[in-house]
């Protein structure tokens, strides 16, 4: 009998306390899973689905032994009455369901205490091989777009909770500094000599909207004539490409945009991907050139950081005062700390606009702590 997809309802057996047992049917290619042993932590979830399943499992080898006992107690010469002999078929076929129960239940045990959180170990996944699916100048103009709408309507020295040094006005200011720096660079194309930083912008407040309007139709109209693979000089140790320029854009829009609705105490998280790409940021361009903000954590360790809504994970080891991106971490490497939870809330924490809290972090948070950048 069935009742919905993937269950099954056994009838009542003689001996047990309800009407039927439910039977879960487990996807048969989950017995060919990799269960290599990791030393990870296992998510509080994980720890009560492989509890409710152990119960589950005691309650069954307890019923069995009842139904065996049941069984010897039952069984009869081969005169016996027919209704006799019906009750001892009855058993039999309650304890091969039993059996099948029990199978079933333990190996869901082994499937649900999987460490889900872990998925970097299990399956060899980093976002640094990942595709980059962001589309950054799409991303550049929503991003501005709504910058622009708090700092038209809002006073503009209103202070920013998140970087209480910073108002209103300097958000945008600051951008016209990056735009005009990115669009030097591209400009400039691969010179090995760099592109020096222009001088902070300090435009009167009542022409920051002005300048902020006039540097970023610039810098998209150079954005259009470079394409993301054309060679350009970075001051940061990764390919020299406009890519770097169009996501330091994008990112650091994105940052300036949350920190205006945070002045005005009505935030909405990063995109995902770009959330994603401003975690990578981080590891990639930041944290190489010595941008970090705070004490570095001594000892060092391995951390994880999951963003469970973008699926990736990144893990970093931090030793002698340097940091690493691993693509590939020993599976039997114990973790000193991690932090799951949103890209968005991830990012933010590592930008130093958040607190690591707003995660779910286990382990040593001084080490998450040392990760953050300006």
């Amino acid at each position: 009998m069935v009742d919905g997809p993937g269950r099954e309802l056994v009838p009542h057996l003689p001996g047990l306390d309800a009407h039927h047992v439910v039977v879960e049917r487990l996807d048969p290619g989950a017995a060919q899973q990799d269960h290599r042993p990791v030393e990870a932590v296992v998510a509080d979830d994980d720890v009560a689905a492989a509890g409710e399943h152990q119960r589950r499992a005691l309650g069954l080898a307890q019923r069995l032994d009842g139904l065996l006992g049941a069984r010897r107690l039952h069984q009869a010469p081969r005169r016996a009455a027919e209704p006799q002999r019906r009750e001892w078929r009855e058993h039999r076929a309650a304890i091969a369901a039993c059996r099948g129960m029990l199978a079933s239940v333990w190996a869901g045990v082994s499937h649900a205490a999987k460490p889900k959180l872990f998925m970097g170990y299990n399956d060899r996944r980093s976002p640094m091989a990942k595709p980059r699916n962001t589309d950054y100048l799409t991303e550049l103009k929503h991003e501005a777009g709504a910058l622009r709408e708090i700092a038209d309507r809002e006073a503009p020295g209103r202070l920013v909770p998140s970087r209480p040094d910073v108002t209103i006005a300097d958000l945008p200011a600051e951008l016209v500094r990056l735009y005009g720096w990115a669009v030097d660079a591209l400009a400039s194309g691969a010179v090995e000599e760099g592109v020096p930083e222009p001088p902070p912008a300090r435009p009167a407040e009542a022409e920051t909207l002005a300048a902020f309007d006039a540097s970023l139709d610039r810098l998209l109209r150079a954005f259009e004539s470079h394409p993301a693979d054309s060679p350009v000089w970075t001051w940061a140790p990764v390919p020299w490409n406009a890519e770097f320029w169009q996501r330091r854009a994008a990112v650091a829009t994105a940052l300036a945009r949350w920190d205006a609705q945070m002045a005005v105490g009505s935030t909405a998280p990063l995109p995902t991907a770009l959330a994603a790409d401003a975690i990578s940021e981080v590891f990639e361009a930041f944290v190489p050139v010595g941008i970090r903000r705070g004490p570095h954590a001594e000892p060092g360790g391995l951390v994880q950081l999951f963003a469970q809504d973008a699926d990736a994970t990144w893990f970093v080891r931090l030793r002698d005062g340097l940091v690493s991106l691993l693509d590939d971490p020993e599976p039997r490497t114990a973790l000193q700390a991690r932090a799951a939870g949103s890209a968005s809330d991830i990012a933010l924490a590592l930008w130093g606009r958040l607190p690591f809290g707003i995660c779910d972090v286990a382990g040593e948070e001084a080490l998450l702590q040392s990760l953050r950048v300006r």
